[in-house]
């Protein structure tokens, strides 16, 4: 629906925008196009000077800097979603 989307997420301030609105607790990041067999679509390969990376980071470090457990993503990862009722 959205082309304009196709390899561009949201970046630092868009996040934490959502982060504070939302009074999260956990913050997990997906920079898409980390995995190397993406690579191969997207002839995407980041280093720590890309933009989802320098993003991603300034998020994470934002989010501990507020005792906000923030990481990024890779590969696979399980959370527990607890029940609030």
């Amino acid at each position: 629906m959205d082309e304009s989307r196709r390899l561009a997420g949201s970046n630092f301030d868009q996040a934490i925008d959502i982060v504070r609105r939302f009074k999260s607790k956990e913050i997990y990041v997906y920079a898409r196009g980390q995995e190397p067999w993406l690579g191969y679509i997207m002839s995407l390969k980041y280093t720590e000077q890309s933009r989802p990376i320098i993003e991603s980071n300034r998020l994470i470090r934002e989010c501990a800097e507020h005792g906000i457990h923030a990481e990024r993503l890779f590969g696979e990862k399980e959370v527990a979603i607890e029940n609030i009722n």
